[in-house]
């Protein structure tokens, strides 16, 4: 198996400059750090500005309180049985 020969790579500022909002070009650089540690976490990545005006906050107020977490392997303090 050969892996092709890339000559040129393009930041994702400069691939997707114009193309995606500057919030959703911001949001993938976040998550497609090379380091684990510097990548957002899941709860981070909700709290993203990218999501404004899509989540509701006190959901977010919920998944951040310490009323979830995880007990058994099931998480506690939600609304819905699973």
């Amino acid at each position: 198996m050969k892996f092709p020969d890339i000559q040129n790579l393009d930041t994702i500022d400069k691939r997707y400059l114009g193309k995606l909002p500057p919030k959703a070009v911001h949001f993938l650089k976040q998550l497609l750090k090379m380091n684990p540690g510097d990548r957002l976490t899941a709860i981070d990545a909700l709290k993203h500005p990218y999501f404004d005006g899509l989540r509701e906050d006190e959901f977010l107020r919920k998944l951040s309180s310490n009323n979830y977490i995880r007990n058994e392997g099931k998480l506690t303090g939600t609304t819905q049985s699973r």
